[in-house]
């Protein structure tokens, strides 16, 4: 009994570890944005500089503890952009750059785009669960968004239903 349960544990493992390289090889793969937007410049800065001189982190804070308003880190574009630049590089920074563009410009044209990349990111780091999470969120909020189907693709969720006359 014992033997069969090993190998019941050996083959989900593997099943995961399948999954979470698919995930990252289609992750890589449909790096070019749906919307057809030309998001194809140079690798971006994971730190910038606050209006006050010193450093940015991704978080929004400044070296002096101060938050960064909307004005000091950008336009919604300027940090989508940024967020294109990053989200295969350097995963972590993509994450925080994801966090401050939401915090900035919750209600933004791009929040759907916004979030997808974050799930990128997530993927990239292999936390899968925190991915998943994220594309709840995202069909809730964007049932009929463009980015449904790759966040299907990227994380195995589909949306759910919506309940219609009988």
């Amino acid at each position: 009994m014992a033997r069969a349960r090993t190998g019941q544990v050996v083959a989900v493992a593997a099943v995961v570890i399948a999954t979470v390289t698919v995930a990252v090889w289609i992750a890589r793969r449909d790096g070019e944005n749906p919307r057809a937007q030309n998001t194809s410049a140079g690798a971006g800065m994971a730190v910038g500089f606050a209006s006050d001189g010193g450093e940015r982190a991704l978080d929004g804070t400044t070296d002096a503890g101060g938050t960064e308003t909307a004005d000091e880190a950008g336009s919604d574009d300027d940090l989508l952009k940024r967020l294109h630049e990053t989200v295969d590089d350097d995963p972590r920074a993509a994450i925080g750059l994801a966090r401050e563009a939401e915090r900035l410009f919750a209600d933004s044209p791009h929040a759907d785009e916004r979030s997808f990349l974050l799930m990128r990111a997530l993927v990239h780091l292999g936390d899968i669960h925190a991915a998943r999470e994220e594309a709840y969120r995202f069909y809730e909020r964007f049932p009929s968004s463009p980015f449904a189907e790759r966040v299907f693709r990227l994380t195995g969720l589909h949306p759910r239903p919506r309940p219609g006359p009988r």
